[in-house]
């Protein structure tokens, strides 16, 4: 049994039904997708960890439709349970929701709506604390409308909700002379706005939860091209320098994605990881207990050959004091003849191999493959590869850019020098059991299921509107071909934009032309 509960009330969002205030001057459909809006941000900023939450709802005969809506919003493992509202006018509603959680055994009930977009953790947290000083029996979370937006109980207190003029500014001040009749202490948190008419979505973001663009930060290799400025039609930094990656959802030190628009305009996407995490990455990212997103997403334009190359396994990383890296390749565009290289030859041991640096014959002990456009490959840390020439490349990866150099075919890079190599790191990271690997197989839509991402390919056909994420679903999608529309946006093939978990419009894509795209999730 938690100490705490908290009483969330909310109705079936119904046009008509719901912010009838407010649909006075934006209709009542552009009211109900607002009040979407509100639960939405009230659910993903409620102390999911700390309280029972109890969502209490009206109208009883709409639970199922209620259950559906706000499954996607409830973390895992959280207590929860829904409850209808007793029949009678909201004081009367009230005071049954505070009886039945003190009587049901928690230390102290927290009553709230969904009409305060700024309510926080700390808010329960800090009412909570109040209520354990002293003989403070009532903390009330003040509306600037003159009603409250909380009330935190440890006690059953029915008088506070009789008699009282709801919806109006003398709300708060006539509940607050109840408990002085009564001779109940009370505290007050800071005073926040409600949202219950068009004055009041002044400065607010609740209409403003769309899709998330990224600015891409563009990396010169010396086996890089220009294809994504003549296929993508993307404007480089440099004429003619040779840039083989575009980091398209990046969360580094050294590289950091800027949003590029809408309410998050101006920040980096580790200010959305430490600040905005529920909001922005939804129930998916509540077990990530590192400080950076933990997936990178890059564009791969390789006319040259990369280098022999492999990525440490966790648990050798550390030792050599770097990431490890596990990533996966779709392979967006091939030339006839390219070829991608991963793992060994048959008969290719770690002796055999160790003899063949000292030789020059390392290229001939690595496998190839001839890949196909709409083909793809997982590439688990510590499998020895490199991208051929004449490919074009979507990566998805863990966020690590720890590679250890084996062979770079000889060649110097864009500074003139011999690149480095590594070639103690790499032997301690080669897996020399990986014999000869084939390109992978898709499950289905599911291209990979691993301990870092989730990826999915979806097609969607000419004409035709589909579904791409849940409700809460945080997830990133990159355009492989064709062309989508979405949110009165069009994303032709080399876009990506993340679906944030606050989206609460709809989460469907239609295509003029017919489109095939990526679905990047955390696992």
């Amino acid at each position: 049994m938690n100490d705490h509960a908290v009483v969330v009330f909310l109705k079936s969002p119904e046009p008509g039904k719901v912010k009838t205030r407010l649909a006075a001057d934006i209709g009542d459909a552009r009211a109900a997708e607002i009040y979407q809006k509100l639960v939405a941000a009230t659910l993903a900023n409620l102390p999911w960890e700390k309280a029972q939450i109890i969502l209490t709802f009206t109208p009883a005969a709409a639970e199922q439709k209620i259950r559906d809506w706000l499954a996607p919003f409830i973390p895992p493992h959280a207590s929860t349970r829904f409850s209808p509202q007793v029949d009678g006018d909201l004081g009367q509603r009230l005071a049954a929701a505070a009886k039945d959680a003190l009587d049901g055994g928690h230390q102290t009930v927290t009553l709230t709506g969904t009409d305060c977009p700024d309510l926080t953790p700390f808010h329960f947290e800090q009412a909570w604390a109040l209520l354990s000083v002293g003989d403070t029996g009532a903390v009330f979370g003040p509306a600037l409308d003159g009603g409250y937006y909380l009330v935190a109980l440890k006690e059953n207190a029915p008088y506070l909700f009789h008699n009282i003029p709801w919806s109006t500014s003398d709300t708060l001040s006539e509940s607050l002379m109840a408990a002085g009749r009564a001779n109940l202490k009370t505290a007050l948190l800071e005073p926040l706005r409600d949202i219950d008419t068009i004055a009041d979505l002044t400065d607010t973001h609740i209409m403003d939860d769309s899709l998330i663009l990224l600015a891409p930060i563009y990396q010169e290799r010396v086996w890089g091209g220009r294809t994504l400025e003549t296929l993508y039609h993307r404007e480089l930094p440099t004429p003619d320098a040779p840039y083989g990656e575009s980091w398209e959802v990046v969360d580094r030190a050294e590289a950091q994605s800027i949003v590029t628009g809408g309410r998050f305009a101006g920040k980096s996407l580790n200010a959305l990881w430490q600040n905005h995490r529920k909001e922005v990455f939804g129930p998916a990212a509540a077990g990530w207990e590192c400080d950076r997103f933990p997936i990178l997403v890059k564009i791969l334009d390789a006319r040259d050959k990369l280098s022999i190359q492999v990525h440490p396994p966790a648990d050798i990383a550390p030792m050599l004091s770097g990431e490890p890296k596990t990533e996966m390749w779709y392979i967006v565009d091939a030339d006839e003849n390219a070829e991608l290289y991963v793992g060994l030859k048959k008969g290719v041991t770690r002796d055999s191999f160790e003899r063949g640096l000292d030789h020059g014959a390392t290229a001939s002990q690595v496998h190839a493959i001839s890949p196909k456009a709409g083909e793809f490959i997982f590439i688990p840390s510590g499998r020895l590869h490199a991208i051929g020439a004449g490919l074009l490349i979507f990566e998805i990866q863990q966020n690590s850019d720890t590679t250890y150099r084996v062979f770079d075919w000889n060649r110097v890079g864009l500074d003139g020098s011999p690149r480095q190599l590594h070639i103690e790191e790499s032997m301690k990271c080669i897996d020399f059991s990986d014999i000869e690997p084939e390109m992978t197989a898709a499950q289905g839509d599911l291209l990979v299921a691993c301990d870092y991402f989730n990826v999915q390919k979806k097609a969607i056909n000419s004409g035709t509107a589909e579904t791409i994420a849940a409700l809460g679903e945080f997830v990133i999608i990159g355009v492989a071909a064709g062309s989508i529309e979405m949110e009165g946006r069009t994303f032709t093939n080399g876009d990506f934009f993340i679906i944030p978990a606050c989206l609460t419009g709809s989460r469907e894509v239609t295509s003029a032309t017919g489109a095939e795209i990526l679905i990047t999730r955390l696992p």
